[in-house]
């Protein structure tokens, strides 16, 4: 198949094999998308099970313009810091 965004598709596949491999994108994109769901909840029950992420969290969330997505990066980027310097 042509390596062309499938939007730029018309003239060099046919409409079956646009439509083949829309369905087949689309597939990936829902399984990719309840990997991350999964992903989000595992995240969410390791910071709620530990009591020094828990705190950490929310202290995170304190600072104005800092929701749970970014108190959660930063935690594991803080963590991951740390544990390169021991």
């Amino acid at each position: 198949m042509a390596k062309l965004p499938l939007t730029d598709s018309d003239g060099v596949i046919s409409k079956k094999e646009y439509n083949d491999a829309k369905k087949s994108c689309q597939k990936t994109l829902d399984a990719l998308t309840v990997d991350i769901k999964q992903i989000q909840i595992d995240i969410a029950a390791v910071i709620a099970n530990d009591s020094y992420l828990k705190e950490m969290h929310g202290y995170l969330q304190l600072i104005k313009a800092i929701g749970p997505v970014i108190a959660t990066e930063s935690e594991f980027l803080i963590i991951t810091a740390w544990a390169a310097s021991q």
